[in-house]
């Protein structure tokens, strides 16, 4: 570097030199003087030497490289390389903060990437790359996170009778069941993300015998080796088996009525969270069909639990019971955690199936596949029995509903046309759903009773009665305070929804028996930042969900950057993932797992099971090649559990049949905004390219 500053110094040198006044005087050649002539020899034979000495140092100005590093702990390290280069371009950073990393030519190009890192470590790098370099770089963020850690589940097995077999299953992961046929140790091959919670059912008794658990449940802060099963032996019974099971997530002093086959005489009355059994039992070699028959006041509750050819007591039914509007009390068994880091082709025991659309037959009479939506582009929302969504049928909007149990029935409840005298339409509520008209539909949740939902068109926030004849009435509807209102979400009491109004910048909060409308947070300014109340700022605030508890909100704006956690109690914002302005641009593999800041693209649309959040990543704003990704709350650890690039399969009713649990891998979401639901029991997607309703279980 030394050489390259004296070489730049003998350029200048050389080019500012001038004749002496003599020789202008005189008009004297100084080559003619042949000691003037060696000098000048000697000048030029320097000048090419210094110019080339500083094409060879990069042309001379060099232009500092650098940034923030963040998540490194006592002891940790990070290696950063520039331009994948030898050592020479490598640099040990030990301790968090900003700093200067490298140098390049003042039009150069640079492209920071890791080259190593701690073991217990993933780091990451967000602005790592440039070219035309004009002016120092100092926005390199680089972010590490520890190395998710996970455990193993397993325990004993005592009693089981030789030659008989017994299925157990963890977390509901059923294509990951584990089969026992002798006494001694087990342990699930699948293993669990330590700090997360997991949760061992027999899937199947061993023939002739009964089998009970203990210590089924719990966190797994490390590996578990405590799940004890013990099986004995089954009396032939006269009598016929008891269907049994448990409930999870049920409020306290709420509710339910469960039915076995339809059977209104016998049926089994739950009022807390654990086990219940129905009275009636069912003969030897029969079979059992559990279904939720009431609903507890301001939750529902699901189950899928059938089966046949009964020949011992049933004691793994389960029944899961979500919060109002489609968000979980308990966490959703959707499926175990990769066993390791990588990327794995896709994420086993995650299945998706699309039950419905991508027909050919529009109108209520086709069921499932064979329906035809016109335009599901908006949103929707579930009551644990069926999903509700806005369509665009005969050139209006209508609100239907799909039925979440096979054949997945298709119907309408309520819209028509009424267009004004300029042909514009004109929401308008009416006691009869059939005679109400809908305009712009852009965020809905239920309570289980109504669908409250805003409209853009009218700038209000209306709701429908879910008992026919499905009335329609408006809550509020005010230009103002709702220029273009967009995602709802609705308190645990059923009190009070919370808004995101995409224009206005701010999350309004009102409350339902008055109409009454204040703003909850957002200064309206449509720049993001942390605060509390009026203080912090949104940017197209879009998608908001509460979790099971009522005391916090998550916000993600319309193709942001970033997830946000409001405080319901001080309306104080939080960014708990991603970096605000800035994301990595780069599609996360299927079954891929990284840190959660910098998230890995685009956001749309986003639910919470209390344990996880769910919202769809895509490639920039074309909502084109979208993925589902799960985050955890507890770790901040990321994983894409559906989706990849362009160039896989589209969902669509043949890439993943009603038929047919089709294997995450290979396949991408399109155009899905705020329509993300659950039962309780599985995650469900709207494709609004496909025009389908997809299952992820």
């Amino acid at each position: 570097m030394r050489l390259c500053k004296l070489a730049c110094a003998a350029c200048n040198a050389c080019v500012q030199s001038k004749p002496s006044s003599q020789e202008k005087e005189h008009h004297v050649n100084p080559l003619q003087n042949p000691l003037r002539r060696s000098a000048s020899l000697l000048l030029g034979a320097l000048l090419v030497l210094a110019a080339w000495l500083v094409t060879a140092c990069g042309g001379g100005e060099k232009l500092d490289v650098g940034g923030t590093v963040s998540g490194l702990g006592t002891g940790q390290y990070v290696v950063l390389q520039n331009n994948a280069n030898s050592a020479q371009d490598a640099i040990t950073i030990k301790r968090n903060g900003s700093a200067v990393w490298f140098e390049v030519a003042r039009k150069g190009s640079f492209a920071v990437t890791v080259a190593s890192q701690s073991s217990d470590l993933v780091c990451s790098v967000v602005n790592g790359t440039g070219s035309n370099v004009k002016a120092k770089v100092s926005d390199i963020t680089v972010t590490c996170a520890p190395v998710p850690v996970y455990v193993a589940v397993g325990g004993s097995v005592s009693g089981l009778a030789t030659g008989a077999t017994l299925g157990l299953v963890n977390n509901g992961d059923t294509a990951n069941a584990l089969s026992v046929s002798a006494n001694g140790s087990f342990s699930f091959a699948q293993k669990v993300l330590a700090g997360s919670g997991y949760a061992v059912t027999i899937s199947q008794q061993p023939s002739g015998q009964l089998c009970t658990l203990a210590d089924a449940s719990g966190t797994a802060s490390a590996d578990v080796s405590t799940v004890s099963v013990v099986c004995a032996a089954t009396p032939v019974s006269n009598s016929g088996f008891t269907i049994s099971g448990t409930v999870a997530g049920l409020s306290a002093g709420k509710r339910l009525t469960l039915l076995n086959n339809g059977d209104t005489k016998s049926p089994a009355t739950v009022s807390a969270n654990g086990s219940f059994s129905f009275p009636a039992a069912v003969a030897d070699g029969g079979s059992y069909a559990v279904t939720v028959s009431a609903q507890p006041s301001g939750q529902v509750c699901g189950t899928n639990s059938a089966g046949s050819n009964v020949h011992a007591n049933v004691t793994s039914i389960q029944v899961n019971c979500i919060g109002l509007g489609g968000i979980a009390v308990a966490p959703i068994p959707l499926s175990a955690p990769l066993s390791g880091a990588g990327t794995p082709a896709a994420v086993s025991g995650v299945g998706v199936t699309t039950i419905a659309g991508g027909g050919s037959v529009t109108g209520d009479t086709p069921v499932g596949t064979d329906a035809l939506f016109v335009s599901l582009i908006a949103t929707m929302t579930s009551d644990g029995a069926n999903l509700y969504f806005p369509d665009i049928y005969s050139a209006h909007v209508v609100m239907r509903k799909v039925s979440l149990t096979p054949p997945y029935a298709v119907t309408t409840l309520a819209g028509t046309s009424k267009p004004g005298s300029n042909g514009a339409v004109i929401p308008t509520d009416a006691p009869n759903g059939a005679d109400a008209v809908f305009g712009a539909i852009r965020g809905i949740t239920t309570d289980g009773a109504y669908l409250y939902f805003s409209d853009k068109t009218a700038h209000a926030i209306r709701k429908m009665s879910l008992t026919p004849p499905y009335a329609v009435s408006t809550i509020v509807s005010d230009s103002t305070a709702f220029p273009e209102p967009y995602g709802v979400a609705i308190s645990p009491d059923g009190s009070t929804l919370y808004v995101c109004d995409a224009t206005a910048s701010v999350i309004r909060k009102v409350v339902i028996a008055t109409g009454a409308v204040s703003t909850f947070a957002g200064d309206g300014t449509g720049v993001e930042k942390e605060g509390v109340g009026t203080a912090a700022g949104f940017m197209q605030p879009a998608y908001i969900v509460m979790n099971p508890a009522g005391t916090t909100l998550y916000h993600v704006g319309f193709s942001g950057d970033i997830i946000s956690a409001i405080d319901v109690a001080s309306a104080k914002v939080s960014t708990i993932a991603g970096v605000i302005g800035k994301n990595s641009g780069s599609y996360p593999a299927a079954g891929s797992q990284q840190p959660a800041s910098p998230l890995p693209a685009k956001l749309f649309g986003i639910t919470t099971d209390g344990s996880n959040l769910y919202f769809m990543a895509g490639e920039d704003t074309t909502l084109r090649a979208q993925s589902l990704m799960q985050m955890s709350l507890a770790s901040g650890v990321v994983t894409n559990l559906v989706g990849s690039k362009i160039g896989s399969a589209q969902i669509s009713n043949t890439t993943a049949p009603s038929t047919t649990s089709t294997p995450n891998a290979g396949l991408h979401f399109n155009f899905v905004f705020g329509a993300l639901a659950s039962d309780g029991t599985s995650l469900y997607v709207m494709d609004g390219l496909a025009d389908v309703f997809v299952k992820v279980h």
